[in-house]
């Protein structure tokens, strides 16, 4: 682990570097932002949701504190350790539902702020293929390629209780992306989200619950009461535990881990609930501003940590407007 660990921060620290050194010109941009956005009538019977939620990450990931805005997130799902460049990413978690080709996906999103604590998101995903193996034409020019798919709503709702910063979501959406549609046969999915942090000035924790439910094309009964003796291994229930702990360097680096220790499924055949096998990230949080958050990180099995079974990544959360 000696190696991989010097390989790891040396490639966040890399990218930490150029963060910071823009971060005094950002500062200023953002400040002048805000101070625009206060004077806007439709936004000023709302409050300062950062005067409650004080996390960094979680606030780039609520999105801007705009009544209207646009909300991005994105993530790079890339090579092994050993072969970070390579086009085939490692299936470290032995799953069905894993792709072995490296890709990039973002969510785009059109944010309303409702209320102070509340708000709408209507989105929809891209997937990109391969993004750094093909000319720009061959990664957009075919279907399994390039998708824009997976529209969804999401409804959000940001509030404290005494010293923990809390996040609850609910969400649907609907499979169109052909690698959800034509091999998993899905049609879409049902999501509930909680989150919760304690945050104490430099060391910060919290876990996060997420539940999930998924429809299928080829099962015999609806969407809601799927079943289906042909597709075992599709997952119809998923229950994730994810508790994560951060250290802040600075006000904009951090080092954060997400502990996948504790994740269940139910396949659409299965009377009972099985455990997936465990995953851990780790990786720096960067700060860039208050509406642009980059964390790259890995991740790896704890029990059988290898650098061909350990995976690079790269996630971003930007808010536009």
């Amino acid at each position: 682990m000696g190696k991989m660990n010097l390989v790891i921060i040396g490639a966040v620290l890399g990218l930490s570097s150029f963060a910071m050194a823009q971060t005094e010109s950002e500062q200023q941009s953002n400040q002048s932002t805000v101070k625009q956005s206060e004077v806007k009538p439709a936004n000023s019977d709302l409050k300062d949701t950062d005067e409650e939620i004080t996390n960094k990450k979680l606030r780039a990931q609520l999105g801007s504190k705009s009544k209207w805005s646009i909300r991005t997130a994105m993530a790079y799902q890339g090579g092994s350790i050993e072969k970070p460049l390579d086009e085939k990413r490692p299936n470290y978690r032995s799953s069905t539902g894993t792709r072995s080709d490296v890709y990039s996906y973002m969510n785009v999103a059109a944010k309303y702020r409702m209320t102070d604590r509340t708000s709408l998101n209507l989105g929809t995903g891209i997937t990109v293929m391969k993004p750094f193996h093909r000319t720009s034409n061959e990664a957009t020019s075919k279907s399994e390629n390039f998708n824009i798919s997976n529209p969804y709503l999401e409804g959000n709702f940001a509030y404290k209780v005494g010293d923990l910063q809390m996040v609850s979501s609910a969400s649907v959406t609907g499979y169109t992306e052909s690698f959800d549609v034509d091999v998993r046969k899905g049609t879409g999915s049902l999501g509930v989200d909680q989150t919760v942090i304690l945050d104490s000035g430099r060391l910060s924790g919290g876990i996060s619950v997420a539940i999930s439910r998924e429809g299928y094309a080829d099962s015999k009964e609806t969407f809601f009461n799927p079943y289906s003796n042909k597709v075992e291994d599709k997952t119809e229930y998923s229950l994730g535990i994810y508790p994560f702990a951060e250290y802040g360097f600075t006000d904009k680096l951090s080092f954060r881990t997400v502990f996948g220790y504790f994740n269940y499924e139910k396949t659409l055949a299965a009377s009972s609930f099985s455990e997936a096998t465990p995953y851990q990230s780790m990786g720096i949080g960067i700060s860039v501003t208050r509406d642009f958050y980059l964390y790259p990180n890995v991740q790896f099995v704890p029990n059988d940590v290898r650098a061909e079974r350990t995976n690079v990544g790269l996630s971003a959360n930007i808010n536009l407007l």
